[in-house]
């Protein structure tokens, strides 16, 4: 089945909310790449891993979706700066 880009959006931002990182393995090809400042990760193990590590690395991280915009193909998504501890930026 084939997803809209604003499904798979959608899909991926509820995955991070929950912190599900089996669900947001599922918005990733078999042979991604993660690029993070540790270097490349490759595949859905390097994605697993860089979520994993990310995710546990903010234990207490809140991920609010306020609203989101698509247009020209491409979505754009407003984040709650508060949840993310940054509310006086």
């Amino acid at each position: 089945m084939t997803r809209t880009p604003q499904e798979v959006f959608s899909a991926h931002l509820a995955a991070l909310a929950k912190r599900d990182v089996s669900l947001i393995l599922q918005d990733f090809a078999d042979d991604a790449i993660v690029i993070s400042s540790q270097g490349a990760l490759e595949g859905l193990a390097g994605v697993e891993a860089f979520y994993t590590a990310a995710l546990g690395g903010l234990p207490d991280i809140d991920i609010t979706v306020t609203s989101s915009v698509f247009g020209w193909g491409r979505p754009t998504g407003a984040v709650d700066r508060k949840s993310l501890g940054r509310g006086d930026q």
